[in-house]
């Protein structure tokens, strides 16, 4: 019985040696302006520099931060939350080891189209499917932008089944929260 508990406990190590061995960045949530990400403790690093740029742009870097161990989370994660982002942008994440310089692990994090667009799979500019961002009056316009083809549907009445809402053009009042809003921006 002994053997098989210290069995089980070296398998334990090895694995938890093994998950350590290797960092990954998880991207959690997206929306059209914030980004949500986190990563793992990679072996004994000791603080990690954090840089976020335009993958379009990678020297324009829009994040950058420092994390040390006190900044891990309870649960052995880091996270990375992003506020004030371009809608349908991509981003390039990057986690180095601050104190030797080298890169640890990237990722291309992606926002996600504004609620005045139609978001589907379509190609994108090398051809490769990709997210698309279709304002209304590119709905139902006899060009197939999605490769399933949503964009040109109609519904049972002969009416554009998947049109977003129009972006107003001017600020309005929304007297629901009670907030000026201006759109022209």
């Amino acid at each position: 019985m002994l053997k098989l508990f210290v069995f089980g406990l070296l398998v334990g190590v090895a694995v938890a040696i093994k998950r350590s061995a290797t960092m990954n960045i998880e991207p959690l949530s997206e929306t059209s302006t914030a980004l949500s990400a986190r990563f793992n403790q990679y072996k004994n690093v000791k603080k990690y520099a954090i840089r976020v740029a335009l993958k379009e742009s990678p020297k324009g870097v829009i994040y950058e931060r420092e994390l040390t161990k006190s900044s891990k989370s309870k649960d052995g994660y880091y996270y990375v939350d992003l506020y004030d982002l371009q809608p349908n942008t991509e981003y390039v994440m990057t986690v180095s080891n601050a104190r030797k310089g080298y890169l640890l692990a990237s990722a291309i994090l992606r926002t996600s189209c504004d609620v005045y667009s139609y978001q589907c799979e379509g190609p994108v500019d090398d051809g490769e499917p990709g997210q698309v961002c279709l304002s209304p009056e590119n709905m139902c316009d006899d060009t197939l932008d999605c490769i399933d083809e949503s964009d040109e549907m109609l519904d049972d009445d002969g009416n554009c089944a998947n049109t977003p809402p129009l972006r107003p053009s001017r600020p309005f009042w929304n007297g629901v929260i009670g907030n000026l809003i201006d759109w022209a921006g």
